[in-house]
C-alpha cells in the first residue's frame, strides 16, 4: 500500500507485483562438486526461482537432495554406474530459498510435493506461491529428458509414460510449468502435424520425434 502524503491526497492501493523466472537447461554433467556450485551461483546471481535440468550424467547415485545457502538442488539419476564411459540421463530441479520456502509450504499441507520416482528421465515438485492479490496457486514444475530421436521405440514409450504418470499427479487447478529437452523438432503453427500445440515462430522442420512429442501435446491440450 502506497503511504499516504498528505490528508488531501485519497489512499489507493498498490499490489506488489513480483514474478517467478522458470528457466530449463540441458548442462551436460553436474558431476563435480565445482560444476553444481556453479548452478547454485547461476541460480542466486540470475534471481531465478527454480531451474529444471537434464543430462546430469550423475549415475549410480540414485534419488539426492543438495542444499547450499537456502537453496536446494532435487535430483535423479539411475541406482547404477555404467561398466564403462560415463554416466548418462540424469534430471534435477534447482530450487532458489524462495522455491525452496514454496516446496516446504505445499509439503506442510500434506501434499506429495517431491516426484522423483519415475526413474532417471522425469522428475517434478509441487510449490505453493501466492499471486498479487494474496490467494494461494499451485505450481507444479516438472523437468524430464526424452530419448534422442534415433532411440528404439520402447524407450521412447517408456518416457512418455513415465511423463504422463507425472502429469497425473498435478492436482486440480495447479499451473503446469514443464522444462524440457524433449529432442523433437515439433515445427511451427503452420506446418502439418503440429496440432496446434505451437506457435508461428521458430524453426518450420518437423522429426518423427516432433511428431510423437506434438501427438502427446495435444492429447493433454498443452
Amino acid at each position: 500500500w502506497s503511504r499516504l502524503k498528505s490528508k488531501k491526497h485519497a489512499i489507493r492501493p498498490k499490489l506488489r507485483k513480483s514474478s517467478c523466472t522458470f528457466c530449463s537447461q540441458n548442462v551436460r554433467g553436474l558431476v563435480s562438486e565445482d560444476k553444481v556450485l556453479e548452478m547454485f551461483s547461476i541460480v542466486r546471481r540470475r534471481k531465478l526461482f527454480a531451474v529444471g535440468v537434464q543430462e546430469t550424467w550423475r549415475s549410480g547415485k540414485g534419488k539426492e537432495t543438495i542444499e547450499k545457502d537456502g537453496a536446494v538442488a532435487i535430483l535423479a539419476a539411475a541406482r547404477e554406474k555404467p561398466a564403462v564411459g560415463r554416466g548418462v540421463r540424469g534430471v534435477g530441479i534447482i530450487l532458489s530459498a524462495e522455491a525452496k520456502c514454496a516446496l516446504e509450504k505445499s509439503v506442510a499441507k500434506g501434499f506429495k510435493s517431491v516426484h522423483n520416482d519415475f526413474g532417471d528421465r522425469v522428475i517434478a515438485v509441487r510449490l505453493i506461491v501466492e499471486n498479487a492479490i494474496g490467494e494461494e496457486v499451485g505450481i507444479f514444475f516438472v523437468s524430464a529428458y526424452a530419448p534422442v530421436g534415433d532411440a528404439k521405440k520402447e524407450k521412447k514409450e517408456a518416457f512418455y509414460t513415465s511423463l504422463e504418470q507425472c502429469l497425473d499427479r498435478r492436482r486440480e487447478g495447479d499451473m503446469l510449468v514443464m522444462a524440457i529437452d524433449a529432442n523433437a523438432s515439433i515445427g511451427v503453427s503452420s506446418s502439418s502435424h503440429n496440432n496446434g500445440v505451437c506457435g508461428k515462430y521458430g524453426n518450420s522442420r518437423i522429426s518423427q520425434s516432433g511428431k510423437g512429442f506434438s501427438s502427446f501435446l495435444a492429447m493433454r491440450d498443452l
